[in-house]
């Protein structure tokens, strides 16, 4: 795998102010920019605004989830034939739920709590087959 040697704009979707910070402070470490969303609709605004490189998108929120935020940013993208790397951030089992993340457009998951390592690495994957 090609290390990720570029800073990427990163949309943060949470909830939770405390892991907003923890995430913020792993990706900042790794150079990257970051913009957070506090729920789905929040995100798909944002979305519309600006390039972003990449999503990491808390799947249980107030408002809309992660998993219809992912179906509508992957209906907007149509037109524009390109997909944007979205990453589920989960405190669920995802192994039960991997399926359902799939068929949403999601290209990976993580879990929480997050560890720096896995999020370095699960960014480099999916932005490298993107």
């Amino acid at each position: 795998m090609e290390p990720l040697n570029k800073s990427l704009k990163i949309l943060v979707v949470e909830d939770n102010k405390y892991d907003q910070i923890i995430m913020m402070g792993f990706l900042k470490r790794l150079n990257h920019s970051v913009i957070i969303a506090n729920n789905g609709k929040e995100a798909i605004e944002k979305f519309k605004k600006n390039n972003f490189n990449c999503i990491l998108m808390d799947l249980r929120m107030p408002e809309m989830d992660g998993k219809k935020a992912t179906q509508i940013i992957r209906e907007i993208e149509k037109s524009n034939k390109k997909q944007i790397p979205i990453i589920a951030v989960t405190a669920i089992c995802p192994y039960e739920n991997e399926h359902e993340y799939l068929e949403a457009g999601m290209n990976a998951y993580i879990i929480k709590p997050i560890r720096p390592d896995l999020l370095k690495d699960t960014l480099q994957k999916v932005i490298n087959n993107n």
